[in-house]
């Protein structure tokens, strides 16, 4: 996760697994509290109760947090009463039953999936009138997204921020290159004066 001002960046790569079960990757599962709206760069809509498959880009508002993912994806999005008892993850619980309305946004990655990856940015405090949400997006460059590196670059505020997991030169826009002889995390600040590491 990669950390600004106003939103964050979650990225994912590598995803490899021999289950015969989806791989997923949840994106949030909390209380439904009031609406779910999306849009693809049409007029956002409201989504009624139940479950939704969606194709990214696109972004998802609910409870003033919006989930915008930049780049091709398949989501789903449940958004409906949810049952179950605490039991059935804690034997300590109670196995009482309980139903709940419960906001769920994933991606599935399938099954077996291999190098499988996802990238999404998370804007909280925002409200739906505010400037489209899909601006937010313009504002943030996924530059790597793989096993080896993963790294964003947030051009408002003229910040690379890099995760190397393995000795790598990652090229940026504008001509910084950034090389790592060992795992590690970096962020670049491109200031008027020059570089700050």
């Amino acid at each position: 996760w990669f950390f600004f001002d106003d939103q964050y960046v979650c990225l994912g790569a590598g995803i490899s697994c021999d289950s015969a079960q989806a791989v997923v990757t949840t994106m949030n599962q909390c209380h439904l509290r009031g609406e779910v709206c999306t849009s693809s760069g049409q007029p956002p809509k409201n989504l009624g109760r139940g479950d939704h498959t969606l194709d990214g880009p696109c972004w998802i508002y609910h409870d003033r947090v919006a989930y915008i993912v930049p780049c091709e994806a398949r989501l789903h999005l449940r958004n409906d009463i949810q049952s179950g008892a605490w039991r059935s993850i804690a034997a300590e619980q109670s196995g009482d039953p309980l139903s709940l309305d419960v906001f769920s946004l994933w991606f599935d990655h399938g099954t077996n999936p291999r190098d499988a990856s996802y990238a999404y940015i998370v804007a909280p405090g925002v409200s739906l009138e505010s400037p489209p949400l899909l601006v937010a997006s313009k504002e943030i460059d996924i530059l790597k997204n793989d096993s080896r590196v993963q790294a964003v670059r947030h051009n408002g505020l003229r910040r690379v921020a890099v995760a190397f997991y393995e000795p790598t030169t990652l090229e940026s826009p504008g001509g910084l290159s950034i090389r790592a002889d060992m795992p590690c995390l970096v962020m670049v600040h491109e200031r008027p004066d020059g570089l700050a590491v």
